[in-house]
């Protein structure tokens, strides 16, 4: 199972800051989630997925 948020602090927002961050971390080119093909990014953060594992989805999608 992918790890979830421990709570709901963050806005959907600033989670996604997280994620693009995370994103952009892990890419060698500065990519963030407007790059990539679209991902159910909403539904991910109402399931409590951390922003960590959406950005290893998303990553993952794109390479698909």
């Amino acid at each position: 199972m992918e790890p979830t948020t421990k709570s709901r602090k963050l806005s959907f927002e600033a989670w996604m800051e997280k994620v693009d961050r995370e994103i952009e971390r892990r890419s060698l080119f500065g990519v963030t989630s407007a790059d990539l093909p679209d991902c159910c990014y909403a539904d991910w953060y109402d399931d409590g997925l951390s922003a960590k594992a959406a950005a290893g989805r998303a990553i993952r999608a794109g390479r698909e």
